[in-house]
């Protein structure tokens, strides 16, 4: 074709090996397929990676195109696919039942994914990214590819939570060395994911946690790490909620491990109400992370806790983080204190901060703790045995209600809610 060597052209090919001979600018759209880009990239093309579509935008596009899907099984898609626009933007109609059996469809298709998927392929895609390009077909279904702000840094994350805790599951039965090879080796944003998924599974069995709280006095709001005592924690139930409210005035039972439905889910990633204590958890494997205590409060009001009910916010990190982790503490005017893990000198001058006005008197502000992630293991993955915690609250110091023991609970619950 004469227009192939117009340098104005502008040569667009989709998901097929584009003609070489030509003066055009060339943009080949494929997927993760070497043999379909290979020989462009060999003539020096520049590699653009488009990541997975956001929540926000496979709403967008569903209201735009005025598409028969509804916004509930557009979400129930993203939070067990992840932002894959096919499956999220098809749904066979709007009953009930249809809802159901389409959303059943697709946990049929993500677990058969999951199931031919092993360990080695997945440590193997970690250590060469291209490996990905080379594996089944069911693993994009599994794995899925990130970028940054260049859109030319390609990572590998799975594909949701719940993919990635369906995975551990199966190679904890199938390849338990493998698998905690994996957790202990792995880096960056797949990192995140594995660490919660983890941590899902650990912290449901109890054991011993090693804490040191940390005291957040009053006025100069200063974060002092003290020191160590013992957290217990016993066996628990597990249960999933969609929303607070269905936690709220009490049905925060004792003695269940209940987790968002939602990975999306703000502040927070799993609850504990053990020994008369709300133990809120966030996963993560970040240096630092700021704390709202706004946020907080708000959520503790949702959950319905009276300033007479003690709750305790829990970062947990693995262990090689735990040493130099930092809290940040938001403040009125954006001004931000960090809890270092190393304590200030006593009879040190406080440092000048706006005073904070009492905290809303139906609602206390949580204990802050930062908890050390036991390194994964053979044998169940067991619980926290000697694992670390920093805990920082307001007022005078100590572990308060944190010694918790109790009987082993009855085998996990969860329970799977349809959305709209």
């Amino acid at each position: 074709m004469a227009e192939l060597m117009n340098p104005d052209t502008w040569y667009i090919a989709d998901a097929m090996p584009p003609e070489l001979k030509t003066k055009a600018h060339v943009v080949l759209i494929t997927s993760p397929k070497r043999s379909t880009y290979k020989e462009l990239e060999k003539r020096g093309a520049r590699m653009l990676h488009m990541p997975p579509w956001s929540l926000e935008e496979l709403q967008d596009c569903r209201s735009k195109l005025g598409l028969p899907v509804s916004e509930a099984f557009v979400k129930k898609c993203f939070e067990y696919g992840g932002g894959v626009a096919r499956p999220s933007l098809l749904q066979s109609g709007g009953a009930a039942a249809a809802f159901d059996e389409d959303v059943d469809r697709l946990l049929g298709q993500l677990g058969r994914a999951v199931d031919t998927t092993s360990v080695s392929q997945v440590r193997a895609a970690l250590a060469d990214v291209a490996a990905q390009d080379r594996g089944p077909e069911a693993s994009h279904r599994v794995i899925h590819i990130m970028t940054d702000g260049s859109y030319s840094v390609r990572q590998l994350v799975f594909a949701s939570r719940w993919v990635a805790e369906r995975f551990m599951a199966k190679a904890a039965v199938e390849d338990e060395q493998g698998l905690v090879s994996l957790v202990n080796g792995s880096t960056g944003t797949f990192r995140g994911l594995m660490h919660e998924a983890w941590m899902h599974r650990t912290l449901p069995k109890g054991g011993e946690f090693t804490i040191a709280p940390v005291k957040l006095t009053g006025g100069t709001m200063k974060l002092v790490r003290e020191a160590d005592c013992t957290l217990k924690l016993p066996p628990c139930k597990e249960a999933v909620f969609e929303e607070v409210v269905e936690l709220a005035g009490g049905r925060c039972e004792e003695g269940v491990y209940y987790k968002p439905a939602s990975a999306r889910f703000p502040l927070v990633d799993s609850l504990l109400h053990v020994g008369g204590v709300v133990n809120l958890f966030q996963m993560t494997v970040d240096l630092n992370k700021p704390v709202d205590f706004a946020a907080l409060e708000g959520l503790l009001g949702d959950l319905g806790l009276t300033s007479q009910q003690e709750a305790r916010l829990i970062f947990v990190v693995p262990e090689d983080i735990y040493p130099n982790f930092e809290l940040t503490m938001k403040t009125d005017g954006s001004r931000q204190k960090q809890a270092s893990p190393t304590a200030p000198a006593l009879g040190s001058a406080p440092a000048a901060v706006p005073e904070l006005g009492p905290a809303p008197a139906l609602v206390t502000r949580p204990k802050l703790c930062i908890m050390r992630a036991p390194r994964a293991q053979t044998g169940g993955g067991g619980g926290g045995v000697s694992s670390g915690v920093a805990c920082a609250h307001l007022g005078s110091g100590g572990c308060g209600k944190g010694h918790v023991e109790e009987e082993s609970a009855a085998p996990p619950k969860k329970r799977r809610k349809r959305a709209g």
